[in-house]
C-alpha cells in the first residue's frame, strides 16, 4: 500500500466517527480548523510567528505529509508542507494575480502571477500583500485540517488537533446537520474551598484544622468576593467518611456543611461537592458515597428555589459500581467521574456519568519542578507558560469524542513548582527549586509572565466545561499582606493572586474582541496566539543600550568625558626677540638669518654683531699666519718619513718556508 493510499484511508475514516469508537449510538463528523474566534482575518496580521505557531506543530504530524480530502481530494497524491498542491489556489478560490513589488512571479509583464508551492511561500506572499488576511486563513485551515485527517487513529488520540492551542474541534452531529465547537458560554468558573474539610496543610498553615477552626474559616464576605470577581461556582471536598457511621463527630461536620451550603448560596453561586475516599478502605467506601448522594438530593429537593444549588456530585473514584449505586439512590444528581489525563479515551465507558472531573498537576515531575538556577527558575516557567495552551486539546477531545464534558476540578493555579509542599509534605523533593523564590516576589520579570500563564490556562481550560482554581485563601494569612506573594503557597490562592495583578479580569473573557486593538489591549481571548516571550536568559536585566552617534562637531571631536566637543588649537607663536643693546653703544644691525650648524636644525640662529675695521684686518693677517704655519708641518713629516719608504725597496719578499721563518733577507 503507498503513503498516499494509507494516508488517505485514514483520512477518509476520520469524517465519520462510527457509534463503536465512542460508545454511543449517534455518529458525528468531526472537523480539525484554526480557531475562528481566535484566528482570523483580523487576528493573523497580530501573529509574530507563524512559522512557529502553526507550521511547527501542524508539520511534525506524519512528518507533515497529507492527502486531501473531500471535495479537493483525494486526487492519488501525497502532499506535505515542502510540496502543497500546484492548483491550491484555484481550489480555494484565491486570485493569483501579483499586488505591489514581488520578486516570486511568473509570466510576462502584463500578467504577473505568483504561486504557494510551500508553507513558507504562504507567509511571504502575506507579507508581499499578494494573499490577503483571508487568503491566508483559508490556506492555513487547508493545511491544519488535511494533517488532522491524514493522521491515522485520531479518534484515539485527545492531543490529535493541537497546534498550540490554535485550532478547535467542530462536531457536526448527523441527525441535526449542525455544527458546534465544545467550548461552552457559559463555563463554569469555581474557587476550590481548599483545607475546610478535607486535609490540605499547604492551605492551613501545616495543620489539619478543628471544628471550630473550619467554621470560622469562610465567612459570607469571602463568597461576595468571589461572586463580585467572576465566580459563579464554589467547589467542595468532603470525605466519604463524613458519612460514615462510624464517624463520630460526622453530624456536625455534616451541620458545617450544611451552613456553608447556605451561605454559598445566599451569594448566588452553584456548588460542586467532590468526595475524597483518602483515609478509607475501598470496601468501605460504596454506602458513604450512597449517604452523601443522598444528601446532596435532598438538599436540592428541600430548597425553594427551582433551580438545583448542588450542580455536580463528583464521586471518588472510576468505579462503575459507585456510579450506579449512587445513581440509584440519587437519579436526578448530576454525577462526574474523576479522572486523569490517561483516562480520557475510556470515559465513554461510564455510561450515566452526567460529565468528568479532571485533576491536571504541573508541579510533579522532575521535568516540571527541577531547577538550580536562577534563570533554570525562569526557563521553567516560560515552559509551563508554552504547553499551557494545548491543555484545550483534550478537553475538546472528551466531548467531541467521548460525549463527556470536562472541568479542569484540580491543577490550575500558579505555582511552576511544589515549593507550597516544602516541609509540609513527605512527598517534596528538594531540586534546589526554592532557593531563590524571593527573587520573584519583587521581579517585573515574574510578574509579566505569571500573568501570561495565567491567561493562557484560563483560555485553555474554558474550551472544556470549565475549571477551579486551588483554593481562595490561606488559613491564618495576614491580611494586611494579601497580595504580596511572599510565600510559594500564595500562587494557589485565588485572593492573593488576584490582589496580586497577575490574574486577567474574568469579565474580560466574556467581553468580544474588537479590533483593531488598543495599543495597551491584550484580550484573554487572544493570549494564545503568540507563544510567551523568550526572555527568560536575562530575566528582569537588560543588555546596555547602542550608545547613540556623537553629535557633530565639525572641525573638533566629542570629548564623552566631558559631554562637549572639543577643537585643536595652534600654540602662541613665540614673540620676536629684541634687538641687542651692543656695549659700546654703537647702533645695532638686523639680526642676520644664520644657517644650522651641522645637521641639527634645532639651533637658534645665531646673531653677528657688528666690527671695526681694524678688526677685520687683524682677522685677515692671522688667516694667513695660520696657512704658513700649517705649511711647514707638511714639509716636516714628508721629509721625515719619505727616506724611510725608500729603503723599503732595496728589500725583496723571501717566499714561505725558505728558511723555516718565514724572514726576509737584503740582497748582496
Amino acid at each position: 500500500m503507498s503513503m498516499s493510499d494509507s494516508l488517505g484511508m485514514a483520512g477518509s475514516t476520520e469524517l465519520s466517527v462510527s457509534s463503536s469508537s465512542r460508545g454511543k449510538d449517534s455518529s458525528k463528523k468531526v472537523q480539525c480548523v484554526l480557531d475562528p474566534l481566535l484566528v482570523n482575518a483580523d487576528s493573523v496580521s497580530l501573529m509574530e510567528n507563524v512559522g512557529l505557531s502553526i507550521f511547527a506543530s501542524a508539520c511534525s504530524k506524519n512528518r507533515g505529509a497529507f492527502v486531501l480530502q473531500p471535495p479537493d481530494g483525494p486526487d492519488g497524491k501525497t502532499y506535505g508542507c515542502l510540496a502543497l498542491p500546484e492548483d491550491v489556489l484555484e481550489m480555494l478560490g484565491i486570485s493569483d494575480v501579483i499586488h505591489g513589488n514581488s520578486s516570486n512571479s511568473t509570466g510576462n509583464l502584463t500578467n504577473l502571477t505568483f504561486k504557494v508551492d510551500n508553507v513558507e511561500d504562504i507567509t511571504k506572499n502575506f507579507k508581499n500583500g499578494n494573499l490577503t488576511a483571508s487568503d491566508t486563513v483559508q490556506l492555513l485551515n487547508l493545511l491544519v485540517s488535511n494533517v488532522y485527517h491524514s493522521t491515522p487513529n485520531v479518534e484515539a488520540t485527545p492531543y490529535a488537533c493541537d497546534v498550540n492551542g490554535l485550532v478547535t474541534l467542530e462536531c457536526d452531529n448527523s441527525s441535526t446537520g449542525t455544527s458546534t465547537t465544545t467550548g461552552k458560554k457559559n463555563p463554569i468558573r469555581a474557587v476550590t474551598l481548599a483545607g475546610v474539610f478535607t486535609p490540605a496543610l499547604w492551605a492551613t498553615a501545616g495543620q489539619n484544622l478543628t471544628l471550630d477552626q473550619a467554621a470560622s474559616f469562610y465567612t459570607h464576605q469571602d463568597f461576595k468576593q468571589m461572586k463580585k470577581l467572576g465566580i459563579n461556582t464554589v467547589q467542595i471536598p468532603i470525605p466519604t467518611k463524613m458519612f460514615s457511621e462510624e464517624h463520630k463527630d460526622a453530624p456536625e461536620w455534616q451541620s458545617l456543611l450544611l451552613d456553608v451550603l447556605d451561605q454559598v448560596h445566599d451569594e448566588g453561586l452553584d456548588v460542586i461537592l467532590l468526595l475524597d475516599q483518602a483515609g478509607s478502605r475501598a470496601e468501605d467506601v460504596a454506602k458513604p458515597v450512597e449517604a452523601a448522594a443522598s444528601f446532596a438530593q435532598d438538599y436540592n429537593y428541600n430548597h425553594k428555589s427551582s433551580e438545583k444549588v448542588i450542580v455536580a456530585f463528583t464521586l471518588p473514584a472510576m468505579d462503575m459500581a459507585l456510579l450506579e449505586a449512587a445513581k440509584k439512590v440519587a437519579p436526578d444528581l448530576p454525577l462526574w467521574m474523576p479522572t486523569k489525563g490517561g483516562d480520557f479515551t475510556r470515559l465513554h465507558d461510564y455510561t450515566g456519568a452526567a460529565g468528568a472531573s479532571l485533576e491536571i498537576t504541573h508541579t510533579d515531575t522532575i521535568a516540571d519542578v527541577a531547577s538550580s538556577s536562577s534563570q533554570e527558575d525562569r526557563a521553567k516557567l516560560f515552559y509551563h507558560e508554552s504547553t499551557a495552551c494545548i491543555a484545550r486539546a483534550p478537553l475538546e477531545y472528551s466531548a467531541c469524542y467521548q460525549d463527556v464534558p470536562v472541568v479542569v476540578a484540580s491543577g490550575f493555579d500558579l505555582a511552576n513548582d511544589d515549593c507550597h509542599l516544602q516541609n509540609i509534605s513527605p512527598n517534596f523533593k528538594d531540586y534546589g527549586q526554592c532557593d531563590r523564590f524571593n527573587e520573584t516576589i519583587d521581579s517585573p520579570w515574574w510578574k509579566d509572565h505569571r500573568f501570561s500563564f495565567a491567561a493562557r490556562q484560563l483560555y485553555a481550560y474554558e474550551q472544556g466545561e470549565g475549571w477551579s482554581f486551588a483554593t481562595w485563601k490561606l488559613y491564618g494569612a495576614d491580611p494586611n499582606s494579601v497580595g504580596i506573594l511572599d510565600d510559594p503557597a500564595k500562587l494557589l490562592a485565588l485572593q492573593e493572586v488576584v490582589a496580586a495583578g497577575i490574574m486577567p479580569s474574568l469579565q474580560d473573557l466574556d467581553q468580544p474582541i474588537v479590533y483593531p486593538l488598543k495599543k495597551s489591549s491584550s484580550p484573554v481571548g487572544l493570549a494564545c496566539l503568540n507563544p510567551p516571550k523568550s526572555d527568560f536568559v536575562l530575566g528582569d536585566a537588560t543588555l546596555a543600550p547602542t550608545p547613540a552617534p556623537p553629535p557633530s562637531c565639525g572641525n573638533g571631536w566629542w570629548n564623552f568625558t566631558t559631554e562637549k566637543c572639543d577643537y585643536w588649537i595652534p600654540p602662541t607663536e613665540a614673540p620676536t626677540p629684541p634687538c641687542p643693546v651692543c656695549s659700546n653703544g654703537s647702533v645695532p644691525v638686523e639680526p642676520l638669518d644664520c644657517p644650522p650648524v651641522g645637521n641639527d636644525s634645532s639651533l637658534d640662529t645665531m646673531l653677528l654683531l657688528p666690527v671695526s675695521e681694524g678688526e677685520h684686518n687683524m682677522a685677515v693677517k692671522s688667516f694667513f699666519a695660520g696657512a704658513f704655519a700649517s705649511l711647514v708641518v707638511c714639509v716636516i713629516v714628508f721629509k721625515l718619513l719619505l727616506p724611510a719608504k725608500m729603503k723599503q725597496n732595496d728589500y725583496e719578499p723571501v717566499p714561505n718556508g725558505a728558511n723555516g721563518n718565514g724572514h726576509s733577507y737584503q740582497n748582496a
